[in-house]
């Protein structure tokens, strides 16, 4: 009697386990070229924050938990990423799915970090994004269409990431981006 619940628990978890490799693998092609969902929340410096302060740039969404390993190794080159295109049409926006500022706040000072982030305590904006996990990744164009997405954590300063981001903030600059996206979509 006790092997069935064993057996569908398993069976339930396995079925899981491989929706989660499937969309790492190859993340979900219908958020790629739709439009981002808007988001407000409040900043670090309790200002408010929308997805369409940013319109114009391409934005580096990434959500992300300051009890997540993986968050933590990633960071350091999110800020020198930031950096690197500072003083060009790219913004970056770390969302915590944290409950409240004050792990988020700790977490900055411990790491010595600067990014732009947000507090998303109840995770209506990560629901809305259909994130699976953190950290997890939407490059989003000036026009607010997604137009890239990574699931887990990536060395964001390797020159594979460097050279696909330049990539990406060339095409946005010269207006070739969206074109580019809506071509591989069929839009």
């Amino acid at each position: 009697m006790r092997l069935k619940p064993f057996v569908f628990f398993s069976l339930v978890g396995l079925l899981a386990g491989y929706a989660i490799y499937r969309e790492s693998v190859a993340p979900d092609p219908t958020l790629i070229g739709s439009v981002a969902p808007e988001f407000e929340l409040t900043d670090q410096d309790g200002q408010t924050v929308r997805l369409s302060d940013y319109a114009g740039n391409l934005v580096f969404l990434n959500f992300w938990a300051t009890w997540c390993e993986p968050c933590i190794v990633e960071m350091p080159d999110m800020m020198a990423l930031n950096e690197t295109f500072e003083g060009r049409p790219f913004k970056m926006l770390a969302i915590s799915i944290d409950t409240n500022w004050e792990d988020v706040r700790e977490f900055y000072e411990e790491h010595g970090l600067d990014i732009p982030t947000a507090l998303d305590p109840g995770r209506q904006v990560y629901t809305k994004y259909r994130a699976l996990g953190v950290p997890e990744t939407f490059f989003i164009d000036g026009n607010g269409n997604i137009v890239q997405k990574f699931i887990s954590y990536r060395r964001w300063m390797s020159p594979q990431f460097l050279t696909e981001i330049e990539e990406l903030v060339a095409r946005h600059e010269n207006g070739t981006l969206s074109e580019a996206i809506s071509s591989r979509t069929g839009d």
